[in-house]
């Protein structure tokens, strides 16, 4: 089951956020719980950001955050992924596609014009860009990483 994410979700949120920075690119990164939570609590707090999890038998297993502002060089809005994370044993069913499904559908109800997601954490690649595509998305442009900034 979907639902908004309350204060009380934040400790078990970070824990799967901590649980996606250790297996990604950017595990090299120090995880900041205190900066975890503000995020969080922004997305809960704030009309312009959502988060949700995705609740199985009282056991949060999954969640999105994200966020909807004007373009850069337009006053149309875009909306984008913080980011979409699931518990280890979690994934390869249809949790993630509910979970995008419901942020495409919040991105429509905030008007806008265009919705982006990433996949920044190198973690499933291939199997989330097949989702994104299975789901209407297109691939545009890429990823470049630059070791301490040069």
């Amino acid at each position: 089951m979907i639902r908004e994410a309350t204060m009380n979700d934040l400790e078990h949120l970070v824990l799967l956020m901590f649980e996606m920075h250790e297996e990604s690119r950017f595990a090299s990164l120090e995880f900041d719980v205190e900066k975890s939570v503000r995020l969080l609590t922004g997305c809960i707090l704030s009309d312009d950001q959502m988060l949700v999890v995705y609740e199985t038998k009282g056991e949060i297993v999954g969640g999105i955050a994200a966020y909807v502002v004007e373009h850069l060089t337009s006053l149309d809005r875009i909306a984008g992924d913080f980011g979409l994370f699931l518990a280890q044993g979690s994934r390869g069913g249809l949790i993630a596609a509910r979970l995008v499904k419901y942020f495409l559908n919040w991105a429509q109800l905030k008007d806008a014009k265009l919705t982006q997601m990433g996949i920044s954490t190198g973690v499933n690649v291939e199997q989330t860009g097949r989702l994104y595509e299975a789901l209407g998305g297109k691939c545009f442009g890429g990823l470049y990483e630059f070791k301490g900034g040069a």
